[in-house]
């Protein structure tokens, strides 16, 4: 859960109050999550004013796409992270099509954040299931160790996540070098965000739908997380993350929980295990991080005070609660970076 919107408390005032609306959540027949783990693939970012954009496109070896892609399609999913961690997920397939490349667009997630309404007022994350996909023409090449996407009239520059993840600096005493250790909190959040978008009323009082009912999604890549709230009275939200990777590279492990009163006031309690993985490392990560929690502080259900802790190697940093809508990743991707 992103330590922002501890959602699932939200629910209780929506129960009490009569203003939630539990019903056409999840309409009869439709899958909860729409997401097939994408496990052969590249992953992607660029930076551009505002925002970070993430693609996940299921081929191994862009060389030569075509050889890889064959007469099938494969998973396309293009998202758009901004700093105060607004977010948009567009789910597709890329296939060849007379000779070029098509994407079909079934589905789009999106949350938006608003701390300055009460949760009772705010829409959370929610999905949109086209009705007609939409198809777009678009063309990949690569352009030295980036892929250069023109899409919608746009081209587009991203480099690999794993180029990304070895410029961070595990050696930087100060938490604001470029790569220190704000930076590994801001990538690391980065498929925190993505994930989040997915799961249908979060930030919101619609979270109720999750008491007593644990709702599993997939990582766009590989494992998964799993969503439920304990207790209308006493609410707990538990977020469970199992061998969970939206983005390649970024493995995320352990149990997030948030407890708090009826009004969303409280505090956060959990570790989180964080490995980062370059392109040449194997199995063996290249950075590996302790996330603890709790000393974050919950108000209206957002955070609103106290910290986070990092750990790896021997250093361990104190990171404000202000970092989760700071999510601004230009010391270490500039927007310069991402321009053909």
């Amino acid at each position: 859960m992103n330590f922002r919107y501890v959602s699932m408390i939200i629910g209780v005032l929506a129960s009490w109050s009569g203003g939630c609306d539990k019903a056409g959540v999840y309409p009869l027949g439709r899958e909860k999550d729409a997401v097939v783990a994408c496990a052969a693939q590249t992953t992607w970012v660029r930076s551009v004013e505002g925002a970070t954009e993430v693609l996940v496109v299921g081929v191994t070896d862009l060389d030569d796409p075509a050889l890889e892609i064959g007469d099938g399609s494969v998973c396309f999913t293009l998202a758009r992270v901004q700093h105060d961690s607004s977010t948009r997920v567009l789910l597709g397939a890329l296939a060849v099509r007379g000779g070029g490349f098509e994407v079909t667009f079934g589905h789009e997630n999106a949350f938006d954040y608003e701390p300055d309404l009460k949760v009772l007022r705010r829409k959370g994350a929610h999905r949109i299931d086209f009705e007609i996909p939409t198809r777009h023409d678009v063309d990949l090449r690569r352009d030295g160790v980036g892929l250069v996407v023109a899409f919608d009239g746009e081209a587009r520059r991203f480099t690999p996540i794993g180029e990304v993840i070895a410029r961070l600096d595990p050696a930087a005493a100060d938490p604001e070098a470029p790569g220190g250790a704000k930076d590994i909190f801001r990538l690391f959040n980065l498929p925190m965000f993505t994930s989040q978008a997915r799961v249908a009323t979060f930030g919101s009082g619609g979270m109720t739908t999750y008491v007593n009912n644990a709702t599993t999604f997939n990582g766009l890549v590989s494992g998964e997380f799993i969503v439920s709230l304990e207790s209308l009275f006493s609410p707990t939200a538990h977020f469970d993350y199992v061998d969970f990777q939206d983005l390649g590279g970024i493995v995320i492990r352990g149990l997030q929980l948030t407890k708090s009163d009826t009004a969303g006031n409280g505090m956060m309690e959990g570790i989180l295990d964080v490995d980062f993985f370059r392109p040449d490392d194997g199995e063996t990560p290249f950075l590996r991080v302790a996330i603890d929690y709790g000393d974050l502080e919950v108000r209206n259900g957002v955070a609103a005070g106290g910290f986070y802790t990092m750990t790896y190697g021997d250093q361990e940093h104190v990171v404000g609660y202000e970092i989760a809508t700071d999510e601004d990743l230009t010391n270490i991707l500039p927007i310069e970076e991402g321009v053909p």
